[in-house]
């Protein structure tokens, strides 16, 4: 049964009996001439970490140097800037964490994208500002057998970072680096990191129906065109076609796909951070500003908040009657609970007037202004105009029950009233 085991596993991993022993040599890590022209093709430089080697690419771009539209200057004045921006980024996620002064930016390149514990990072790509200038150093996967140097170099990448900063690394990349820290029982060096997912952030920020990938973002956010970029779906299987025949060339645009990410998260981040600093003013539109809004909203700051959601509102925002209608709620919610009580039900009516206010937020609109004029009010007619809006609006037995209990007791109380001036 081993031997069978045995024949399956070598027949996966592609043993060929036309490689040579020093590229057999090559792949498990031990330092050979093969290992060197590996690391001379990808223009990086071999290290002796752990008890095996691994392949280490570092490239510096200056402040001059252009992403997109943002000079890398600038994003470093940004990315750097008062700690309290990243932490509305992070929402709670980064409350009571140490300042920010030397953010890591990280992402993989793996010989799966589905995850599990036979997925290799095969490409670490590390990246941070250092005097204006971003700096990323790629540790580079020689083979299965040489991950525990590889991970010893990423170690040595995060050791004075106080802050990582990924693109969906919350859920994909730091667990997977996690298991293989693990599977060789060596402590994790992000462990107790705050972990900034720009992915939450751009989700909330700018989500919309072309999508929230980073290649979309950085096109539509800075402008960044790549020419002749290898498609992410191919990435594993250039890294299986170098481990079964150490074929390395297909890999240098693998590499030079992770640095783009790596600049492009960079530049995202900046941006967050540079829109979260100067508040509702500098959003683009009332998509951005709603966002922009649920982020101060997440962090406790109302003035901020009701700033976004007011302007994303307003017609000058230009924004969809769904997003008018949206940010309207969100508006009439949070005056109700700074006691406002005349603008939340002057919201909750401009709900109302909207075409698109029908089901759950008619309901909900509908209902606020019922309970806002019998008990504020006073008006008790008005108040059962929209009761009744609200139980036609109900979609679920629960509510409808709700409706006609309200109704009852206008209905009493209208005939109570009518009572009295007899």
């Amino acid at each position: 049964m081993t031997t069978i085991l045995t024949s399956r596993l070598r027949d996966l991993v592609g043993s060929s009996p036309r490689r040579s022993t020093e590229h057999r040599q090559g792949v498990t890590g031990v330092s050979t001439d093969s290992l060197r022209r590996v690391a001379e093709v990808l223009d990086g430089e071999v290290r002796e970490l752990d008890g095996g080697s691994c392949i280490v690419v570092d490239r510096c771009y200056g402040p001059e140097t252009f992403h997109g539209y943002w000079r890398i200057g600038d994003c470093a004045d940004v990315a750097q800037r008062e700690p309290s921006h990243a932490r509305i980024l992070g929402g709670a996620r980064l409350d009571g964490a140490r300042t920010f002064v030397s953010p890591l930016f990280f992402d993989l390149e793996t010989t799966g994208l589905a995850g599990g514990a036979g997925t290799f990072a095969f490409l670490v790509g590390c990246a941070g500002f250092v005097k204006g200038a971003f700096r990323t150093r790629q540790c580079f996967l020689t083979g299965y057998g040489a991950e525990r140097p590889l991970l010893a170099a990423v170690t040595e990448c995060m050791a004075d970072a106080d802050l990582l900063v990924s693109f969906n690394g919350r859920t994909f990349d730091a667990p997977l680096l996690e298991t293989r820290y693990l599977f060789h029982r060596t402590s994790m060096p992000f462990a107790d990191l705050p972990h900034l997912d720009m992915l939450h952030t751009a989700r909330r920020l700018w989500n919309g129906d072309a999508g929230c990938s980073l290649r979309w973002l950085e096109t539509a956010l800075a402008g960044v065109r790549r020419r002749g970029d290898v498609p992410s779906i191919e990435i594993p299987a250039r890294y299986v076609h170098y481990v079964r025949t150490g074929e390395v060339r297909p890999l240098v645009p693998v590499l030079e796909h992770n640095r783009l990410d790596l600049l492009s998260l960079a530049v995202l981040t900046a941006i967050a951070v540079d829109l979260v600093r100067q508040g509702a003013s500098a959003a683009r539109n009332a998509p951005e500003c709603l966002g922009l809004g649920r982020l101060y909203e997440r962090a406790g700051l109302e003035a901020e908040a009701l700033s976004c959601y007011a302007r994303a509102a307003s017609s000058e925002a230009g924004g969809e009657e769904a997003i008018r209608a949206e940010a309207l709620r969100r508006l009439a919610r949070r005056m109700r609970c700074a006691r406002r009580h005349d603008e939340a039900a002057s919201a909750w009516n401009d709900v109302l007037s909207l075409s698109t206010a029908d089901g759950v937020l008619a309901r909900e609109a509908a209902r606020a202004l019922a309970v806002h004029h019998e008990h504020r009010s006073k008006d008790l007619r008005a108040a059962r105009s929209f009761a009744v809006r609200a139980a036609d609006a109900a979609t679920t037995e629960a509510h409808r029950s709700s409706a006609r209990h309200r109704l009852q007791r206008l209905d009493r109380k209208l005939e109570l009233g009518l009572f009295s001036r007899l």
